[in-house]
């Protein structure tokens, strides 16, 4: 299996790129770490620093092969003087855990970044309602194409599409692979208000929420 410790030479070259174009980047890897693997992604920072989270929720036969992650689910600051946003990280099947989007929501995330290789017909409609119900950006990067190993063959959904927090499609990729562009502010996350007396959060009434 092809899997790779952080910091190693996928990391480094996204790093690199990260601080030479002056961007933030997310990717998925395999990571290895002593004898398990685990099923991760990369948050690069312009500034030269990184972010490592790993899979929580595993997929069908990946609990074949990977340790279940242990990050737990953080939200990631950055700031430079002309910008400040709040990431947070989920990768693939997490998406059908609400917890874990609220979880990252509650503890401040502005924007939900999720790179994916979903083939579930529903998943990109559910990121829709994530967006919905925490009031956040979602950045779905998914897989397109199809793979075929061991006489199993899987096809990638395509559809990436960026969310805004009021449930509005910004962009929408097909099922070939796409490069799209678009420009958000971040703040507009900040407010959960969904009427004038209506806010997902403090409205929750955790008294009577099973835990």
């Amino acid at each position: 299996m092809m899997a790779e410790e952080i910091p190693g030479e996928t990391s480094e070259i996204l790093l690199e790129l990260a601080q030479r174009k002056n961007l933030i980047i997310c990717a998925g890897l395999a990571e290895r770490e002593k004898d398990k693997v685990y099923n991760s992604a990369i948050l690069c920072f312009p500034d030269g620093n990184y972010r490592v989270y790993r899979k929580a929720h595993l997929f069908y036969k990946e609990k074949e092969i990977f340790t279940p992650g242990d990050s737990s689910f953080s939200v990631f600051e950055f700031s430079n003087g002309r910008i400040s946003i709040s990431l947070g990280l989920l990768i693939c099947f997490d998406y059908i855990f609400p917890e874990a989007a609220r979880t990252i929501a509650l503890k401040g995330a502005q924007i939900i970044l999720h790179p994916s290789n979903l083939i579930l017909p529903y998943g990109p409609k559910i990121t829709l309602s994530r967006a919905i119900e925490n009031r956040v950006f979602w950045v779905l990067a998914n897989r397109t194409g199809s793979e075929e190993r061991n006489g199993i063959k899987l096809k990638f959904l395509g559809n990436s599409q960026i969310i805004a927090p009021n449930g509005e499609i910004l962009a929408k990729s097909g099922k070939r692979e796409d490069l799209v562009m678009v420009e958000i502010d971040p703040s507009f996350a900040n407010s959960k208000k969904v009427t004038p007396t209506n806010d997902l959060f403090s409205d929750r009434r955790i008294d009577l929420y099973f835990k």
